[in-house]
């Protein structure tokens, strides 16, 4: 027991930490001073029902990103998220397709990416995406409580890109466990840092996976 006390007593102290801090994350400044015109817009997956339809958080998502396409920000936007956890045939991706045809977004504008498992393949995917379009520049929407820990992973990678947060809808003890899971590994980055293959060969979906992956790298 004794040589797992350090560990013990780091781990309290962060969530200690975290919830002190928590108030931080929220309200998130979303951006203001958008460009006219973006290349792409990236949409982060966030979860989906047993039914592999989009959870609240990611309909909301996908909500603002449609919002911004009708503005005309852009005329293609990204579709970002795997395998489902716990499923063998349920793609965040195509999901997200399926929404924003019942949207009546064209089909021919919306590019899906159905390997990523987490923030990091996110961001990795998308961008290899848009570097192989010609793409520079895009507008990143995730929710809000995601905003900081998603703008720090994009900023590893050599695009012109600006933040917009969507409206968490979750609530109670589910509200509370994101932001804890969200400062948490914000903590982390800030004494490991984010290795360049940082998280990319993660083959799950869960805190645990992101925080050993951490501790490794």
């Amino acid at each position: 027991m004794r040589k797992f006390f350090p560990y013990i007593l780091f781990l309290g102290l962060l969530m200690v930490y975290s919830f002190f801090t928590l108030p931080l994350l929220l309200p998130v400044p979303q951006s203001e001073n958008l460009a006219d015109r973006y290349d792409a817009i990236i949409v982060l997956g966030g979860g989906l029902t047993p039914n592999c339809t989009l959870d609240t958080s990611l309909q909301a998502r996908m909500d603002k990103a449609i919002d911004l396409y009708r503005q005309s920000y852009t005329s293609r936007i990204i579709l970002t998220g795997g395998l489902q956890l716990n499923s063998d045939n349920c793609f965040e991706a195509e999901a997200m397709w399926a929404y924003a045809l019942q949207k009546n977004i064209p089909a021919e504008i919306l590019i899906k990416e159905n390997k990523a498992l987490n923030t990091y393949q996110n961001a990795y995917h998308a961008v290899s995406l848009m570097k192989k379009r010609g793409m520079k520049s895009a507008l990143v929407v995730t929710s809000d409580f995601h905003l900081k820990r998603a703008n720090l992973i994009f900023e590893a990678y050599n695009i012109d890109h600006k933040m917009v947060a969507s409206t968490s809808l979750s609530e109670g003890r589910q509200k509370y466990f994101e932001l804890v899971k969200e400062q948490l590994l914000l903590c982390f980055h800030a004494i490991f840092g984010i290795p360049d293959r940082f998280g990319l060969d993660l083959k799950e979906q869960n805190l645990s996976e992101v925080l050993r992956s951490i501790a490794l790298n």
